[in-house]
């Protein structure tokens, strides 16, 4: 996410209910993940407590993406990540997981760019 543009604040209210302060909308989570899929810097506030729970939404929105089709996660790797809280893995598991997602993100990149240039290349010639 680019850091340098201020953040989008969506609120939660204690009706569950998102809203977006940037465009004067409730929002679902659907919108959210809208939002990090375009890169788009954005931060979620109970309206209640001020607390920042963007951690807890993002972790909704992987919950219904995994109930939803073909999930990532099988039920051992997530027992296994379950087991790495409270022990000294924790954070080599944390790291791990952030090293290893920036990469797979690079190479889906790079896999996205190179096939844009493949299909330009390999386009019929345009008669005008």
């Amino acid at each position: 996410m680019n850091e340098t543009s201020p953040k989008r604040v969506i609120k939660k209210y204690p009706n569950r209910r998102l809203y977006d302060t940037n465009e004067s909308k409730y929002v679902t989570l659907s919108d959210v993940r809208k939002l990090v899929l375009e890169e788009t810097p954005f931060c979620v506030i109970d309206k209640k407590s001020g607390e920042d729970i963007t951690r807890n939404i993002l972790l909704q929105i992987i919950i219904e993406q995994e109930e939803g089709g073909e999930p990532m996660f099988s039920s051992d790797a997530l027992q296994q990540m379950i087991g790495f809280y409270g022990n000294s893995a924790r954070s080599m598991a944390g790291d791990f997981l952030r090293v290893s997602s920036a990469r797979i993100s690079r190479c889906i990149g790079n896999a996205s760019t190179s096939n844009k240039r493949t299909r330009r290349s390999t386009s019929p010639a345009r008669v005008s």
